[in-house]
């Protein structure tokens, strides 16, 4: 571990002084930036001039309604003719987000399976009933452990995607179950920006979790349209809530430095890495059964030697080439790695020879139980490429925006574990004494998918279409081979300039590899899914979008397990998913700033028993902040916001338990406050003092879950204050 650290901080800082030493020799050709008029803004996905754009993309950028997540060219998002939700830096900023897991919750509609590695589906999101959609840092998929580490201070915006993407990103193929087909998350990273600006802040908090934050980030431009370097640092030292006396706090060092060099007027080219070391205690959570949690919510299963040591690497390297005045090459190379080491204690979730019902009983009855011990050690890299040429044309009355590209992923993890089940011991004393028995495993996975994209954006008049079609093949680990075809087509209808109408179907599919059939074969045949989405979008206030979505989607031919015959498969799996979804976000006015975004989902899997819950099928979250811009307070900025999710049911590997497993319904309200303390506008400086309180009520509730032993709280109620000081 010691010699990765090493080898990944020497290969990051001989990245930055190579790129560096580069910029500066050409920089010292370039004449020197004008302090008292910026150059012209570039756009961040064609790196020229925003005055070469067309007009819609411009206004929808400065409002923040636009986005390449969706369609690979920039787009305003009221003409996508799809669901997407985006979280900025302003908001992550109001909001005091400390890392990426944080913005989960200011979205309605995601949830995940616990903030823990030690879970299936550890960094993936469940969005519109559909688990397993992998988050991506400009385009790229994150290995699955890192998203639950990733600091927020590096985050530009965060593009929500809602419903099937495998026509643009292609679908995924785990050996977990087929995964990806409710949306995907894109982060965004900061880039450098034509003004010599720093920003520094410190923060103390309080309460239900102890936390002493400092953070910076310092741009520094090489000169007038050429390009700049931004480094943005994080600081952490931190004391969950459930951690008890005599056990170590954990810390956390992230860098993320990003070059970007306008090598000419029509060639941009950008450097994103990021590096964040990471040790600290690990938390496996605690029992929720028969609708309560079995002890009190700051218990903690674990001594002084469960802890995890993360380290996580990401460098990406893209580009735009404007070759013509309507041709444009998009390309980028992305190596992305994170080792874990782990040791975590918990209360097991199943007991031999007895059901899941069963065995929770006994536990709430006798108070005793098996603990469950672990420990990892684990290597996860993805490679991924990309090249796309976007055309435009004009025949007619219409005018197309051809998109032909190619791109090409590896996921290789590597992993070695131990692990072991204890006696039965007493769940609110326990003593942690290694297991009688210990198992262990290696385990060595690959998996390549190379993806052929081939799609068309028309406009004529006031009609908009998108017609796309994405093929896959993809590889596994045993050699196997599958391909899939992922087409889409959706349309889009402007009414006027601040309204639209669209409509969507979008087929998504992969593999179904690392499961067996009777013949002990791996499954190479792949899982299908179709999304039929209608929706309005209208533009109001000069700055709020307001999208109201309804949307049915349906999966086939997933693995399901032949009765009496235990690891052999068949493809009858059957799911349906059917909601709605409502987002309002930006500007009412200069002053008053409001997002509000709401998800109602029924998901019925056909093969279950029963049909139920496993996740909330309403949520809810609102967040609203008022500058006041004159008087005695001017300056002073005020936020309030909840969350709210319905109940539903807890679950064992997914499975129903029964009727008294019920997760309660909750609202959690958050508060902050933020008051200019000094300013020079002369000079643009300001000192900021904020106010954080997050969980204002004090509200129990269960924050996320994987099974129902293995269940995470939400933090109790906590108090935060910062200063920062940007010139």
């Amino acid at each position: 571990m010691k010699l990765s650290v090493l080898r990944l901080l020497a290969s990051v800082t001989l990245f930055i002084f190579i790129i560096f030493s580069i910029s500066q020799s050409f920089g010292d050709e370039q004449p020197k930036p004008n302090a008292t008029s910026a150059p012209p803004a570039k756009d961040s996905d064609t790196g020229i001039s925003e005055k070469e754009l067309p007009e819609s993309v411009i206004k929808a950028k400065a409002e923040g309604h636009a986005t390449s997540s969706a369609t690979i060219t920039e787009t305003p998002l009221l003409e996508i003719e799809r669901f997407v939700e985006t979280v900025d830096k302003q908001m992550l900023d109001d909001r005091d987000a400390s890392s990426f897991y944080d913005s989960l919750a200011y979205v309605s509609g995601v949830f995940n399976g616990g903030n823990s590695p030690g879970t299936r589906t550890q960094g993936q999101v469940s969005l519109r009933g559909f688990s397993g959609s992998s988050i991506l840092l400009n385009g790229a998929m994150l290995p699955k452990t890192m998203p639950l580490f990733f600091d927020a201070s590096g985050i530009d915006t965060i593009d929500f995607l809602k419903g099937s993407v495998g026509s643009v990103n292609g679908g995924e193929t785990s050996t977990l179950g087929p995964y990806g087909l409710g949306g995907t998350v894109d982060i965004r990273s900061l880039r450098p920006f034509d003004e010599s600006r720093t920003k520094v802040s410190l923060k103390a908090q309080f309460g239900g979790i102890t936390q002493y934050r400092a953070t910076s980030d310092v741009n520094a431009p090489f000169a007038e349209h050429f390009g700049g370097l931004r480094i943005v640092t994080a600081l952490s030292l931190f004391e969950p809530f459930y951690l008890p006396e005599g056990i170590d706090r954990g810390k956390s060092l992230f860098v993320a430095p990003s070059v970007s060099w306008s090598a000419t007027d029509v060639l941009t080219f950008h450097f994103d890495t990021t590096v964040q070391l990471l040790e600290g205690p690990s938390y496996q959570g605690i029992p929720f059964v028969q609708g309560r949690f079995l002890t009190s919510t700051d218990m903690y299963y674990g001594d002084n030697d469960s802890r995890q040591d993360y380290i996580g690497l990401t460098l990406q390297y893209s580009g735009e080439w404007q070759v013509g005045d309507k041709s444009l090459v998009k390309f980028g190379l992305s190596y992305l790695r994170c080792d874990l080491t782990r040791t975590a204690w918990s209360i097991s979730t199943v007991k031999s020879g007895m059901t899941s019902l069963a065995y929770y009983d006994s536990v709430v009855a006798t108070g005793m139980a098996p603990l469950s011990y672990s420990y990892m050690d684990t290597t996860s890299q993805n490679y991924f490429a990309n090249l796309y040429y976007i055309q435009d044309v004009d025949w007619g009355a219409t005018a197309h925006k051809f998109v032909l590209g190619t791109d090409w992923l590896k996921q290789v993890s590597h992993m070695f574990s131990k692990s072991g089940t204890t006696a039965d011991v007493d769940i609110y004393n326990p003593v942690f004494s290694l297991p009688a028995t210990i198992n262990s495993m290696t385990s060595d996975s690959q998996v390549d998918r190379n993806g052929f994209l081939l799609q068309d954006q028309m406009k004529w008049n006031s009609l908009l279409v998108l017609a796309g079609v994405r093929f896959d093949i993809h590889k596994s680990s045993k050699g196997n081979e599958g391909r899939s075809w992922s087409p889409r087509l959706g349309v889009a209808y402007l009414i006027s300039d601040s309204w639209s109408f669209y409509g969507n179907y979008s087929q998504t599919e992969a593999p179904c590899f690392g499961y067996n059939d009777a013949s002990g074969n791996e499954i190479t045949d792949s899982w299908k899914g179709a999304q039929y989405e209608i929706g309005v979008k209208k533009d109001l206030f000069k700055g709020v979008l307001m999208s109201v979505s309804g949307f049915k989607i349906k999966q086939e031919n997933t693995p399901v397990g032949v009765s009496g015959s235990p690891g052999v498969y068949e493809l009858q799996g059957e799911t349906e998913s059917t909601g709605a979804e409502l987002a309002f976000s930006g500007k009412v006015t200069n002053d008053w700033l409001v997002f509000l975004s709401y998800t109602f989902t029924y998901y019925d899997n056909k093969n279950a028993a029963k049909r139920f819950d496993s996740d909330p099928p309403h949520s809810v979250s609102l967040w609203q902040t008022y500058q006041f811009s004159s008087g005695p307070v001017k300056g002073l900025k005020l936020g309030l916001g909840a969350r709210y999710a319905a109940s539903c049911y807890s679950t064992q590997q997914g499975q129903y338990i029964g009727d008294a497993y019920v997760v309660p319904s909750f609202v959690v309200v958050d508060f902050s406050a933020s008051y200019p303390i000094y300013t020079n506008r002369a000079k643009q400086r300001e000192l900021l003092l904020k106010l954080d309180v997050k969980n204002l009520l004090d509200k129990e509730y269960v924050e996320s879950k994987r099974h129902a032993g293995d269940t995470f709280p939400g933090a109790p109620r906590s108090f935060s204050i910062s200063l920062s000081y940007e010139f």
